[in-house]
């Protein structure tokens, strides 16, 4: 690996993946070597030159709604605007893509998530509304790795969020 990557694991480091293992504490062990070669640079960054030749192993986003839908599910845009470690899209970016998704069949957005701000959750609310969509909001919370959040956390401010702004709610 030092060859390939430039770095080593240490034995404290492999020993700890063992008794934790998992994709997601791999990535983050990843990530933080990375970090240490490229200072700076963007998680997304760094993962996409390192890992350009691995299949993304991504469903096309109509095929996944379809599935949905098909599973009596709800297709609902998580993270619209770019999740954790992802670059944020522009409003126009974001809007382009709505309506593609919109056109694919999705019945919701998730107007409030952890790493959002106030008015990052009102300029997607105020989007849902407009397209006719449900509002859902989500924590992203997936145990103690990430510590600047907790189960519940529905935006960056830490503001309570009622059950009644979340219209999906009401399809379940």
């Amino acid at each position: 690996m030092e060859e390939e990557f430039g770095f080593r694991f240490t034995a404290e480091e492999k020993e700890a993946q063992l008794k934790n293992p998992g994709k997601l504490q791999l990535k983050l062990l990843l990530e933080k070597k990375l970090r240490q070669l490229h200072p700076g640079a963007e998680p997304v960054d760094i993962f996409a030159t390192y890992f350009k030749n691995l299949p993304s192993g991504r469903v096309d986003a109509t095929r996944a709604i379809r599935a949905i839908k098909n599973a009596g599910g709800i297709a609902v845009w998580a993270h619209p605007l770019g999740g954790t470690g992802e670059k944020r899209l522009t409003k126009e970016q974001f809007a382009a893509q709505l309506q593609t998704l919109k056109e694919a069949g999705i019945a919701g957005l998730e107007c409030y998530y952890s790493e959002y701000t106030t008015e990052e959750s009102e300029m997607l609310w105020q989007a849902a509304m407009e397209q006719g969509l449900r509002i859902s909001g989500g924590s992203d919370y997936h145990g103690r790795n990430k510590k600047h959040l907790h189960l519940g956390m529905l935006n960056k401010d830490d503001a309570i969020i009622t059950e009644d702004k979340l219209s999906v709610l009401k399809l379940l």
